[in-house]
């Protein structure tokens, strides 16, 4: 008898699936999705500030003498001069060249010592 109410169960399940599916699905209004939104975004949490924010907010009076103003131009400044700096330090142009100089100097020395036979012609 088990067997038979295990049966009849799974086929009130299968019925009860069968007209879940077959009822059908409405189109959404042309506004469904502003609808939506409108309930969603109160509970969604509001995005935190970027730290460059600052840079490009709105100045209020005495806003540009904010120390953190001058944190962020004391820094852009630093790297500006680091990058003067290093490029004064290392020299490309000069490099480079010397490196191909030096590669002509070993290409002409190896084809140098290449010994040159002139090829016999048969008599």
């Amino acid at each position: 008898m088990t067997r038979s109410a295990t049966k009849r169960a799974r086929e009130d399940e299968l019925n009860l699936a069968l007209i879940v599916n077959s009822i059908p699905v409405p189109e959404p209004a042309e506004d469904y999705g502003r609808r939506v939104w409108q309930q969603i975004s109160p509970r969604l949490p509001q995005p935190g500030a970027h730290w460059w924010d600052f840079l490009f907010s709105e100045s209020k009076p005495g806003s540009w003498l904010a120390p953190r103003r001058w944190v962020a131009a004391g820094a852009l400044a630093g790297l500006v001069l680091a990058a003067f700096i290093a490029g004064r330090a290392t020299n490309f142009a000069a490099d480079s060249q010397r490196r191909v100089s030096l590669s002509l100097r070993f290409i002409r020395t190896r084809s140098t010592r290449i010994p040159c036979t002139p090829a016999k012609t048969a008599v």
